[in-house]
């Protein structure tokens, strides 16, 4: 994810589009399991995947800058993420349950 390369030719295909599939998947996930084939499940997978990515970023550019202050910020950063993730899980589940 964070590889460095000399030039853009160096760079290999899949790390050229790998982000655009992500984004492109991630919608999908969403799109598919939040109207067409409701799961729950499915969408805290693709809550927590992004979580993940978001954190990723925030710890590599964070770490640049100061390494103590990368670890409180990156776990506070967590915990309200996860805190906004149950909050949109929670939402979705009771307009799914008035509909239903």
């Amino acid at each position: 994810l964070f590889d460095e390369y000399e030039g853009y030719a160096a760079v290999p295909l899949v790390h050229r589009f790998g982000p655009l599939l992500y984004l492109i998947f991630v919608a999908a996930l969403l799109w598919v399991y939040g109207r067409k084939r409701p799961d729950l499940f499915m969408l805290t997978i693709a809550g927590f995947s992004i979580i993940a990515v978001l954190t990723s970023f925030l710890g590599r550019a964070l770490v640049e800058v100061d390494e103590i202050l990368a670890y409180f910020v990156t776990s506070a950063a967590v915990i309200a993420q996860a805190g906004l993730a149950v909050t949109i899980l929670r939402r979705i589940h009771l307009r799914w349950e008035e509909h239903a």
